[in-house]
């Protein structure tokens, strides 16, 4: 059974620097660890759009290899993709691979673009691994929806939406932020030793409409995670999901224990 604890941030800061963990954190590190304890907040939603896909990982030693403990292998390996835009034109591009934390099934993120600079800075409290790119777009095409991250002088991460007249059934998995399954990511953002669980809930929110379909995405965005797909790149069933007018809900982030 998977065991959460809620702590007292001010108090952990405190105890994380008695107890030694300042040898091997600066202090920016330690307030990301004792902000992230338990913590819910408040967050407004506006308008939102994405593209969403699920594929098959390419190369399932890689995926296991990036898998930080104790994190382990789901039933199913997926790798999820994401480019989304919302309102007023902020993107985020996202790789993320499913995971276990014990019995729980959830998502692990790997790569994290954005265009904007606070949810930047306040995703990587978190322990999302947010970087800013240099351009990312979200755009109708003839066939459907085009979603591409550039950085550097290179496309990072390209999502080709297609509708289908006959969708694959598989879509039906890809849920919106506040139905998916949760994100355990590593906090410090790709170094840990924590584990923090991060779930979405709307307390008023806009109808969401699912278009599904399938995408053919490619990725080179970080030499590390670039095996996880093949270099012409891979086919998925994808959903558009859009939501329109604002809302409102939560974030809620929780220190985890290792699984018993």
């Amino acid at each position: 059974m998977v065991q959460s604890r809620t702590i007292n941030w001010p108090v952990a800061v405190i105890g994380l620097i008695s107890n030694g963990y300042n040898r091997h954190m600066n202090i920016k590190e330690m307030l990301q660890v004792g902000v992230t304890t338990s913590l819910h907040l408040p967050v407004r939603t506006s308008d939102y759009r994405a593209i969403k896909a699920h594929i098959e990982p390419f190369d399932l030693d890689l995926y296991r290899t990036l898998l930080p403990e104790p994190l382990t292998m789901p039933g199913t390996p997926k790798l999820l993709f994401e480019i989304s835009e919302v309102s007023p034109q902020w993107h985020e591009g996202i790789l993320s691979i499913a995971c276990c934390h014990g019995d729980k099934e959830g998502w692990h993120g790997l790569y994290w673009a954005i265009d904007s600079y606070f949810p930047c800075v306040f995703g990587r409290l978190y322990g999302y691994p947010k970087f800013m790119a240099d351009s990312m777009t979200l755009s109708a095409t003839d066939k459907g929806w085009l979603g591409l991250v550039e950085h550097k002088g290179k496309t990072h991460l390209r999502v080709d939406y297609h509708r289908l007249s006959k969708p694959d059934e598989a879509a039906g998995d890809i849920k919106s932020p506040s139905e998916e399954k949760p994100f355990f990511l590593q906090c410090p953002p790709e170094r840990g030793p924590h584990i923090n669980r991060l779930t979405q809930f709307d307390i008023k929110a806009p109808e969401v409409v699912y278009k599904p379909g399938t995408a053919h995405v490619t990725f080179d965005g970080d030499e590390r995670y670039n095996g996880l797909l093949p270099p012409e790149g891979a086919t998925g069933p994808a959903q558009i999901i859009e939501k329109i007018g604002w809302g409102f809900g939560f974030l809620y982030s929780r220190r985890m224990q290792r699984p018993s």
